[in-house]
């Protein structure tokens, strides 16, 4: 017997995906981040796949929010985690997942800045799920190697691979 091989979606940059459907979910991380939030509760799951730390005021003050403000990692994590709340999950019955981060500016074995961007996301991730009452059970993060993972919403697996 042939085993059908599984279908996986890709999750591109400045996206999020919300399901309750059984699949894999891939991404590739550099000094992106991504956050996965899984329900205890209910078969809801999420991943997020964000690049910039911090959603500029102006932009957040906005009646309409453009649709590459998913390309900031707070305003990424509330609006994910607001499904969430929609269907009547406490923070506490969440788990979340957090990857990425990593430093790609390096040259010569050095870093060029003082603080890369992967570390402002993951400082960013951190502390808006903390604001949110959210806490990370697992995380993979920082580092100056990209990641590949592969988040399996029905198992809550996550396959993780350095590039």
């Amino acid at each position: 017997m042939t085993k059908v091989p599984e279908k996986v979606v890709f999750l591109p940059q400045k996206e999020y995906i919300i399901t309750t459907k059984k699949q894999k979910i891939m991404t590739v991380l550099g000094s992106c981040v991504a956050v996965i939030m899984i329900s205890k509760v209910s078969n809801l799951t999420g991943m997020c796949h964000a690049y910039l730390p911090r959603i500029p005021l102006m932009m957040r003050k906005s009646y309409i929010i453009p649709q590459d403000a998913y390309q900031y990692v707070d305003y990424c994590i509330e609006t994910m985690f607001k499904s969430f709340q929609r269907e009547d999950i406490a923070p506490s019955d969440v788990e979340i997942k957090l990857f990425g981060g990593a430093n790609t500016l390096i040259h010569n074995g050095e870093t060029i800045a003082n603080e890369s961007i992967g570390e402002e996301n993951v400082r960013v991730a951190l502390l808006t799920l903390h604001l949110l009452g959210l806490t990370v059970a697992n995380q993979d993060t920082g580092g100056n190697r990209g990641r590949k993972i592969i988040f399996s919403t029905d198992t809550g697996e996550v396959l993780l691979k350095r590039l």
